[in-house]
């Protein structure tokens, strides 16, 4: 039943009935190391999972160093929505991540890292714990600065950035 393998291990996430009939199986991880250690239902359409990978191909775009926390966001459909890698330049792993709050997520693991996302410390290895907010408010630049943005010119933070407004509706955002 398992389809899509990129490499040495990868995450399998299934969707199957109550009688234990398979919906749907994906594969997910790069030619190294990948291996899952949580997941849960975020909405009614997203799920979150947490796996400590060393891959730096396949679904991976970023890694930043031997083994980094590396969360994912697929659909119910087994569509991968986003992703990020989060960690040092040593091995990093993940144990559970969970929901905190609307858009917040909180993951724990230990690190041996002291870099990059991780502050540093004075001995190695160290729990880590992680709180992640999610932005998905989208801006729309205002060029001429009548309240109204440019629907071909976003972006998507967690504050209002300086020129930017939540309106897409400017006809002309030239004059």
């Amino acid at each position: 039943d398992v389809t899509d393998f990129h490499g040495l291990n990868d995450t399998w996430v299934i969707k199957i009935t109550y009688e234990g009939e398979l919906i749907w199986q994906k594969c997910y991880g790069g030619s190294n190391f990948d291996e899952t250690h949580s997941i849960f239902d975020y909405s009614p359409n997203q799920l979150i999972f947490i796996a400590s990978s060393s891959s730096t191909d396949g679904d991976i775009t970023e890694n930043i160093g031997d083994g980094d926390f590396w969360i994912v966001a697929i659909d119910t459909l087994s569509n991968l929505l986003w992703q990020k890698s989060i960690g040092g330049t040593l091995d990093d792993y993940p144990y559970k991540i969970i929901k905190s709050t609307e858009n917040e997520v909180l993951t724990c693991g230990y690190t041996f890292s002291s870099d990059f996302d991780v502050s540093p410390s004075y001995e190695s290895p160290n729990y880590w714990v992680v709180k992640l907010k999610f932005c998905d408010t989208q801006y729309f630049l205002d060029n001429d600065n009548d309240g109204y943005g440019d629907v071909l010119s976003d972006t998507i933070l967690c504050e209002i950035p300086v020129g930017y407004v939540l309106d897409s509706t400017d006809c002309n955002d030239s004059i």
